[in-house]
């Protein structure tokens, strides 16, 4: 999937997608622990800082992952988490 970010950012954005990274690993690994206050956290940090990097899909997915952790609930837990590996893996940006 190809998404338009700003070319200023073109410098800095593989190290975002570096720390995305690291987070999916955080992620997965609060999931199984059924850690849902870390997920809540990193959703909520990836809702925040998504959009300026133009990820506004992963923007709405960090909102949905913050809101179901929010309230406890594993499997939409894990099926955003799913999402979010797929638009991670997939992402092509396009620097404009």
């Amino acid at each position: 999937m190809i998404v338009e970010v700003d070319k200023e950012l073109e410098d800095v954005f593989p190290r975002y997608l570096r720390n995305r990274e690291e987070d999916m690993v955080k992620i997965q690994s609060a999931l199984e622990k059924k850690d849902f206050e870390t997920l809540r956290q990193i959703g909520h940090k990836l809702a925040g800082n998504a959009s300026g990097y133009g990820l506004l899909g992963l923007g709405e997915m960090a909102k949905a992952l913050e809101h179901a952790a929010g309230s406890r609930q594993y499997d939409n837990c894990r099926n955003v988490i799913s999402q979010m590996k797929a638009y991670l893996t997939d992402l092509q940006p396009k620097f404009v």
